[in-house]
């Protein structure tokens, strides 16, 4: 069974206009509820929300472990999800990150994908400047 995806929007970046945004990180924490052995939860799609539209490369990775806050990570310093970003776009409030599952189980089991914690990284570089080039980050996080 699939899930719709859960966004994690809102998370209030505050980039200055101008400067140039060179990597996305996302540090999900998730924990897969499960018996030991019944079943399976594993990520179905790992993407970046930009204006509300869940869009750019995929990241997910497969299989959740049955294991509490396990953090996972997506993105880096200088990745860029397939997409083109500026600072409104990642101060918007419609900004963020989506997460969808797939649970294996059979009818007689309960299964449940948890999402603790997101926590986004922006890095960016000033336009202009004595500190032009420098990479700078900031960081937000959303619990759940």
């Amino acid at each position: 069974e699939s899930s719709c995806y859960l966004k994690a929007t809102g998370l209030g970046f505050t980039v200055a206009a101008g400067s140039v945004i060179v990597g996305i990180k996302v540090d999900l924490t998730r924990t897969a509820q499960r018996a030991q052995g019944q079943g399976s939860v594993s990520s179905r799609a790992i993407r970046l929300v930009k204006t509300g539209v869940v869009q750019g490369t995929d990241k997910s990775d497969g299989y959740w472990p049955n294991a509490s806050h396990d953090i996972h990570t997506y993105g880096g310093a200088s990745d860029l999800w397939g997409g083109a970003w500026t600072a409104a776009d990642v101060n918007n409030a419609a900004f963020g990150f989506a997460v969808a599952v797939d649970v294996d189980a059979g009818p007689q089991y309960t299964q449940s994908a948890v999402v603790n914690t997101v926590t986004m990284t922006i890095y960016f570089q000033n336009s202009g400047g004595p500190t032009t080039g420098r990479v700078y980050q900031i960081t937000q996080e959303a619990q759940y």
